[in-house]
């Protein structure tokens, strides 16, 4: 769902000092120039890529950031994913790959050109990339992509919101639910039964695994399941009001960054507390723990 990657989106970083109703906020030293839309880390670097600047990396927990975009011809970055020590950026002209902590870019769309990727995921060396028309996969590092979209064709209007990986098994989020693969992406299957799941359209925007529990936002509610989607329970409770969530596992912590702040939940999502405190800007959109 692309209309989740256009909100104006404030990044920060968690102090891990106390969590349950005490959770600090402090805003790091940038980057600035545009919206962060995703985030990811290889060792201490983390990397944050805008809706329009392109990406970004320090190298001291925020402190500051650098620009890293040479030969990144499209800067407007949807998601972030790793293997090993290579960066993948998934944007609106297919995914770009870094191997020197974003020193340089090089474009890998052989078998996937002229698709806009919106997420990425990964299965041990295997990408994944959710596309505005189904799933691509690659097992050479990018340098070729599959469409391993069977039991997915005809079920997505908009492509694929989201992807999320338990083990072995990849979950994508479309705008009739979420489907599961448990042969990496060779087949799907429906498992939205149970789900919360706006009857007027909007699909799921975001799925999330945290140990054996699978989160998933809609425009209805947060669901969560914990047998690898094949019942989900309803745990919206506090957040019956919040909408394109993104969440962050920590622990046994969960957080959930919404367009109303911050939530934390100290129970698998049973309850939610807000937990803005020092958040100066309630529109969360992408969350990461270093």
């Amino acid at each position: 769902m692309k209309k989740t990657l256009n909100l104006t989106i404030f990044i920060l970083f968690i102090l891990f000092q106390h969590f349950a109703a005490n959770a600090q906020w402090v805003q790091t030293n940038g980057p600035n120039g545009a919206n962060i839309r995703a985030l990811a880390t290889i060792g201490t670097n983390v990397f944050a890529g805008t809706d329009g600047a392109g990406v970004y990396l320090s190298t001291n927990n925020g402190s500051s950031w650098t620009v890293v975009n040479n030969g990144l011809s499209n800067k407007s970055v949807n998601t972030l994913a790793v293997i090993a020590t290579t960066v993948f950026a998934g944007t609106s002209d297919g995914v770009f790959i870094s191997s020197n902590n974003g020193s340089s870019w090089s474009l890998v769309n052989s078998g996937m050109s002229g698709y806009s990727v919106n997420k990425l995921a990964v299965i041990g060396t295997t990408i994944f990339a959710g596309t505005d028309d189904g799933v691509f996969r690659s097992t050479n590092n990018g340098s070729s992509w599959t469409a391993v979209n069977n039991g997915l064709s005809g079920s997505f209007d908009s492509g694929i919101g989201s992807l999320a990986v338990n083990g072995t098994t990849i979950f994508a989020s479309t705008d009739e639910g979420v489907f599961r693969s448990t042969n990496n992406g060779n087949s799907w299957s429906d498992v939205s039964n149970g789900i919360p799941i706006d009857p007027f359209g909007g699909g799921v925007y975001n799925l999330a695994v945290n140990g054996t529990s699978i989160y998933v936002a809609s425009g209805a509610g947060v669901g969560r399941s914990t047998n690898n989607g094949n019942t989900w329970v309803d745990v919206t409770n506090a957040l019956a009001n919040a909408s394109f969530l993104t969440f962050a596992p920590s622990g046994t912590n969960y957080f959930a960054g919404t367009d109303i702040g911050m939530f934390l939940s100290t129970n698998s999502g049973s309850s939610w507390t807000a937990v803005n405190n020092g958040l100066t800007n309630t529109s969360v959109t992408a969350l990461i723990v270093v």
